[in-house]
């Protein structure tokens, strides 16, 4: 019996097909939008939004997953694909991790043992520095991360330039070629850790600087994942790139759930924008229905001096659709979450930061 749909292409030729622009619009909007339900799971609200309104919320998810994306690029993508541009494919260095010249099959082993495993080392010390540097002194973490850092890339650009001299002492180079090319392999493969150790730190803080069991759950999951992903990445770039960007974005999401579900990541990024319970507190000038709304609600003696027409001390929680998600906390009657519609207030004013 013949085939019905002889000529029905498969997804990844399907996907190729797409404009970049529109893939990775779709990408930035898929991760951004991850985050923000994340946020709205936390604190157990979903608000109502019009299809008129729909247009900026898609934008600011699309922003806010763009930002993410070239966060995440940078330890699971970009080392992969200099690995693969730099090292697998050049020409002095092809017999040595391909099974055969006449292939491209590109041996996993030795991928493995001679970039990979360096990389993971490091990229799991990096971890471990982080942790130590928050418990030991959390005010000079940067210091103490720049400074292990330097020390980890003298030792990594020592251990990758053994590996690589290995295999090209088989190549019978002169001393006038084989220099600059050790150079040139050392400079790249440190390069791609450089980026890795940025992107490292930027999510740890913010994640909101977790420890003890979360850092080490997270720490386990993203070391695999950035080692999965730069491996993948290496061995199919050349041949599918489609492939390696999705692989890639795959793991990306599944790092940017396991983060999430081990930290504050979703509420560290919102508190940005001015939402959550980690951002800064405001005061809103209410109208006149806001004003009976607030004195019904019991909130109208939060300023001083009193005020039935302002709102003082709240933090903004969720602002979208035709109501603010409002927390007001009060350590004797307890923290109250509410909400008022957006056309009770009429404008916002930013507190004074606490010294």
């Amino acid at each position: 019996m013949a085939d019905p749909q002889p000529d029905r292409p498969n997804p990844i030729e399907f996907l190729a097909k797409f404009d970049t622009t529109v893939l990775a619009g779709l990408v930035f909007l898929a991760l951004g939008g991850g985050i923000i339900s994340f946020y709205y799971s936390h604190i157990r609200y979903l608000p109502d939004i019009e299809w008129s309104q729909s247009i900026v919320h898609l934008a600011t998810a699309t922003l806010i997953g763009g930002g993410f994306a070239i966060l995440l690029a940078l330890s699971l993508f970009l080392p992969g694909c200099m690995w693969s541009a730099f090292l697998i494919s050049d020409k002095r260095l092809k017999d040595s991790f391909w099974f055969h010249g006449a292939t491209d099959e590109v041996c996993l082993r030795t991928l493995f043992y001679k970039i990979g495993l360096p990389f993971g080392v490091v990229v799991f010390l990096n971890h471990l520095v982080l942790l130590f540097g928050e418990e030991v002194r959390g005010d000079y973490l940067l210091y103490v991360y720049g400074f292990a850092c330097t020390v980890l890339l003298v030792l990594a650009g020592w251990w990758i330039k053994r590996n690589l001299k290995k295999l090209l002492a088989k190549k019978m180079l002169g001393p006038e070629e084989k220099g600059p090319r050790l150079f040139k392999y050392v400079t790249w493969f440190l390069v791609s850790i450089i980026i890795s150790q940025v992107s490292m730190l930027l999510i740890y803080l913010f994640s909101g600087r977790p420890t003890g069991k979360a850092f080490w759950i997270t720490t386990i999951f993203c070391t695999l994942g950035v080692f999965i992903s730069n491996h993948f990445v290496a061995i199919h770039y050349e041949k599918s790139r489609v492939q390696s960007v999705l692989v890639s974005v795959v793991i990306a999401a599944l790092l940017l759930f396991i983060a999430d579900r081990n930290s504050t990541l979703s509420v560290q990024v919102l508190a940005f924008f001015g939402l959550g319970e980690k951002s800064a507190s405001v005061d809103l000038l209410l109208n006149k229905e806001g004003a009976e709304a607030s004195v019904k609600l019991g909130l109208d003696g939060r300023c001083t001096p009193r005020s039935e027409d302002r709102l003082c001390d709240v933090r903004v929680l969720s602002r979208l659709g035709n109501e603010y998600l409002l927390k007001a906390d009060d350590k004797i009657a307890g923290d109250r979450i509410f909400t008022l519609p957006k056309s009770a207030v009429i404008s916002r004013v930013s507190r004074p930061p606490a010294r």
